[in-house]
């Protein structure tokens, strides 16, 4: 037995959540949480390459907590800048703090709420994977670090659509048990990556031959359906690994359900 606190309906918080239901959509945003998010005071004759005290870097890590939780949950956008700011505690800079700032206005003057819609039963996966190379030490991303530290754009991408495979794969596995078999289609915007998927010439790299022989025999096997090339302005991750990508499209599929025209076409 276990006492329920409180019930609610149609519309509630939970855990800096907001979450309300309008007719068959679900609603998800933080907005009230984003409207408390403080900016840190900085003093205006400070230079930006000054390193932070031991305060400082405390208060530092306390808002790149409060911006991971919200990147998390409702803003996929901030998920690359923040991880970048939190990379680098140890070593960070008065440039840091304002860069939280800038973050900090920013989702305090755009707020997201995010729109989950009746998917009804013709359901199709569509998994967009990308990765950087070199913009941070050792990169990982959901927006996160890869697994192990790569010495090559073609690498990092390859661990990337790996990584992505695996987490749709799961998610296909667990509608599967509700709905019947759900495509699923992978979409990289890296050439170097694509072709290998589909030749019989191996790559160059042996450790990559083991994670792109995988992908084929998934390919084959039936729980890929495809894995297709698309331009770099419709990878709709971008944001999710480069500093300064737009977070439109992204945003778009979250708030409105609505995906590239061109990207459509591909399914």
């Amino acid at each position: 037995m276990f006492k329920v606190g409180k019930e609610s309906c149609e519309s509630f918080k939970y855990l800096g959540l907001d979450l309300s239901q309008e007719n068959e959509i679900i609603v998800l945003s933080q907005k009230d949480y984003v409207r408390m998010l403080k900016t840190v005071i900085i003093d205006k004759d400070r230079v930006k390459t000054s390193p932070l005290s031991s305060s400082e870097q405390t208060l530092l890590r306390s808002k790149i907590g409060q911006l991971l939780w919200l990147a998390r949950q409702t803003c996929p956008d901030i998920a690359f800048d923040v991880a970048a700011i939190s990379s680098k505690i140890k070593t960070s800079t008065t440039e840091d703090l304002k860069k939280v700032n800038k973050i900090i206005r920013k989702v305090q003057n755009d707020p997201v709420s995010l729109q989950f819609q009746n998917l009804g039963h013709n359901v199709k996966f569509m998994m967009f994977s990308d990765a950087s190379f070199g913009n941070l030490p050792e990169v990982e991303v959901k927006s996160k670090k890869l697994r192990r530290v790569v010495c090559s754009t073609l690498a990092s991408e390859a661990l990337a659509l790996a990584d992505g495979v695996d987490c749709v794969i799961s998610l296909a596995a667990l509608f599967k048990n509700y709905l019947m078999h759900t495509p699923v289609d992978c979409f990289v915007d890296k050439k170097d990556l694509y072709h290998p998927i589909y030749s019989d010439k191996p790559v160059g790299e042996k450790r990559l031959r083991v994670e792109i022989n995988a992908i084929k025999q998934l390919l084959q096997g039936g729980e890929l359906k495809e894995v297709k090339w698309i331009q770099t302005n419709e990878q709709i991750a971008n944001v999710l690994t480069k500093h300064g990508a737009s977070g439109q499209d992204i945003l778009r599929c979250f708030q409105k359900g609505f995906l590239n025209s061109n990207l459509l076409l591909l399914v």
